[in-house]
């Protein structure tokens, strides 16, 4: 079989796999930050776009334009989320010193728990080489340096071990049989964003003999 038809059966089989999706399991609507403005989500969209196009890409001119376009994107996203989150906490700031001077604690206190949001300040504590715990920021600092230098400048083995040459493996290099096909498909992880096929990995593990016999005819 040459490759034009063996692209045009996976097109088939991709389409049927999206069509029957569409049918039997809907379309999720995204959902978005309420804070983001209009301009942040077509930002989004098109970066979500644009990362198909890199996965899509074939030649590597095609990578590189499409990798240059994403990081362009990418930036301006950041940027744009950045902006709409700070317009955010300056209204909300705004909101909780108007809440403050009429004395409504429950909207204060409302505002400052979202303000907050979860904060996890705990750190692992470092240890100097002699095992004391050290406290400050700049001690752990400079027994990460101290450490980083110990491991990056260590001195070069004089006598290497020497390595016996391990036996030939045993690798099967003919054709792939349906039962390690089925193998495959049952390994697949679920909950996992689909890639450019557009094929979620619940359709394909659905009925697993099914899409063996597609995939291996």
């Amino acid at each position: 079989m040459d490759d034009d038809s063996l692209q045009q059966k996976w097109a088939r089989v991709k389409d049927t796999f999206t069509l029957v999706c569409k049918e039997k399991l809907g379309h999720v609507t995204r959902t978005y930050k309420p804070w983001l403005s209009d301009r942040t989500i077509q930002q989004i969209e098109s970066k979500r776009t644009a990362r198909q196009r890199l996965l899509q890409a074939r030649t590597r001119e095609q990578k590189q334009r499409a990798q240059n376009e994403y990081c362009a994107i990418q930036k301006a996203v950041k940027k744009s989320c950045s902006t709409d989150k700070r317009t955010m906490i300056d209204h909300l700031a705004a909101k909780a010193e108007t809440s403050a001077q009429q004395n409504d604690l429950s909207t204060l206190y409302q505002i400052t728990r979202q303000l907050a949001g979860r904060q996890n300040s705990a750190t692992k504590p470092v240890k100097e080489s002699s095992g004391n715990i050290l406290s400050k920021p700049e001690e752990q600092l400079n027994r990460w340096k101290e450490h980083f230098d110990q491991l990056l400048n260590a001195k070069q083995v004089s006598q290497p071990p020497i390595l016996e040459e391990g036996p030939d493996l045993d690798i099967n290099t003919g054709p792939v049989t349906k039962p390690k096909i089925t193998r495959a498909i049952s390994k697949m992880k679920s909950g996992k964003a689909p890639g450019p096929d557009k094929i979620p990995p619940e359709a394909m593990k659905a009925s697993a003999e099914v899409t063996t016999d597609i995939i291996s005819c």
